[in-house]
């Protein structure tokens, strides 16, 4: 996945991986501002159940608001690919 672009955003690095996915620094193409990408493991991109789980756990996390709870910037599917994109500092 590295220096591959999803959506707007080129990935840079690996951070860490969970239980449904890897997370990458990555940056925006045009405003150059760093972001969080988490990525759903492919495996899981065909499966229902895990897809809705990870769009909710995206929805629910928009509607959040709180100093110590990363922001969410977008939802994204491209390529067959479901991604978070958090903003950091």
């Amino acid at each position: 996945m590295i220096n591959e672009i999803i959506s707007n955003y080129k990935i840079l690095s690996n951070i860490g991986s969970g239980g449904m996915g890897m997370v990458y620094l990555a940056q925006h193409t045009t405003l150059e501002r760093y972001a969080a990408v988490k990525v759903l493991n492919p495996e899981y991109s065909g499966n229902k159940f895990f897809k809705d789980r990870f769009l909710n756990e995206a929805t629910t996390l928009a509607k959040l608001n709180h100093p110590n709870i990363v922001v969410l910037y977008d939802f994204v599917e491209s390529d067959g690919k479901l991604s978070h994109n958090y903003g950091i500092c």
